[in-house]
């Protein structure tokens, strides 16, 4: 029977060839098409999934609405950005995270990037300028130096596996001096490669502190949103509508002194950071 079957398919699909050809390359194309979607999105959907606390990490984002008295126009939109000083006040100010274990603001600033000059060695690095809270926010692990105070001190760094083998070959970078400019920043870390399937990419980490010191960044304006990040991570039982809530009365409070821009906070799951809507980047930095 099955025999037959094929036989009568062999002589059908022989005698209209056009037909069948045009049939079967036809199936191919969607067939491939739909599982190239497939792939495209369980990729998607494979960002940021290592860190061992992923469920409980947002980011703030800022919804910024700003007055321009001259030309009587308002501008703004809403960008994956947030000032520091926002990151400060939410671990101030903000009930529910700072009264349990586990729970983490951490600030990122996005315009680290230098020539690395070691012995006759030149290389361009980049990254960010973080808090010793990354670590504890973030699973990215270190295979040498201690997370807890990598990058506590002004002018550590600490390095993934990748760069500090490109600057010091197969010695240990812990410890050894890297300068940039005219200043010698400590190696107190180096961690694994940051995996593919991250939405934070970077080949340093320098310590915040440093950042301080060097005036290069104003800790004091509201407003002052760019290429600066704001992550939580959030207690296991907390009560994201209050936590939203306490977003709002800060801002509220913080723009009853600018007249001519408003910024609302909202919060991002970390697992929505690619997959959700599109954010502007405000001049650059991580995936919206």
């Amino acid at each position: 029977m099955i025999g037959s079957y094929i036989k009568t398919s062999r002589r059908n699909l022989m005698h209209n060839k056009l037909f069948s050809f045009i049939n079967i390359v036809g199936l191919a194309i969607s067939m491939s098409v739909g599982l190239l979607l497939i792939a495209f999105v369980l990729d998607l959907r494979s960002y940021d999934r290592f860190h061992t606390n992923g469920e409980r990490i947002y980011r703030i984002t800022s919804v910024l609405t700003a007055n321009h008295e001259q030309s009587g126009s308002r501008s703004g939109g809403k960008f994956a950005t947030t000032s520091l000083k926002t990151g400060k006040l939410i671990r101030q100010k903000v009930t529910g995270i700072d009264q349990y274990a586990g729970a983490e603001v951490t600030i990122l600033h996005n315009d680290f990037s230098k020539d690395a000059k070691v012995g006759s060695t030149i290389l361009p690095i980049k990254g960010f300028w973080a808090e010793p809270s990354f670590f504890r926010v973030f699973t990215f692990p270190m295979l040498e130096g201690n997370p807890e105070t990598a990058l506590k001190d002004p002018y550590s760094i600490v390095l993934t596996e990748t760069a500090a083998r490109k600057l010091f070959g197969n010695q240990s970078a812990l410890g050894k001096a890297i300068r940039f400019d005219t200043l010698d920043y400590q190696v107190t870390g180096v961690m694994k490669d940051v995996p593919f399937f991250s939405h934070i990419s970077f080949e340093a980490l320098v310590s915040l502190s440093s950042a301080e010191q060097l005036n290069r960044n104003n800790f004091e304006k509201w407003e002052n949103m760019p290429s600066n990040y704001v992550y939580l991570l959030l207690p296991p039982t907390v009560d994201i509508g209050s936590i939203q809530s306490q977003l709002d009365v800060l801002a509220k409070e913080e723009n009853r002194v600018e007249e001519n821009t408003k910024i609302h906070l909202e919060l991002l799951p970390l697992y929505k950071i690619v997959v959700g809507e599109s954010l502007r980047p405000s001049e650059g930095g991580l995936a919206p």
